[in-house]
């Protein structure tokens, strides 16, 4: 009968163990959903401000910048700062007087 009380204390100190060690990692799966949702929300408010901030700027070019010809502020008014030069390239002949 000694024997028998020794080994059910045995199986109760390991269901005790496996109880606490299923009870943490309860614990640890539920701490990385919450840290998950935080993310999730976190990079929702990134997209958003980030699309936000896109709208507020104009845009001079199509994807990664490239600039559409004749659309970007320099090519705009090349013809008033290149002497000879007019807005459609046509050259002008200065004449001297």
């Amino acid at each position: 009968m000694f024997e028998y009380e020794k080994e059910r204390a045995r199986w109760q100190l390991e269901r005790d163990s496996l109880l606490c060690k299923a009870q943490e990692l309860e614990d640890q799966v539920e701490k990385l959903v919450l840290q998950k949702e935080t993310l999730i929300k976190e990079n929702m408010r990134v997209k958003a401000d980030a699309k936000s901030t896109k709208q507020r700027q104009p845009s001079y070019g199509g994807p990664a910048g490239q600039t559409v010809s004749g659309a970007g502020p320099v090519q705009q008014f090349h013809h008033m700062l290149v002497p000879g030069s007019t807005r459609y390239g046509k050259p002008v002949s200065i004449s001297s007087g």
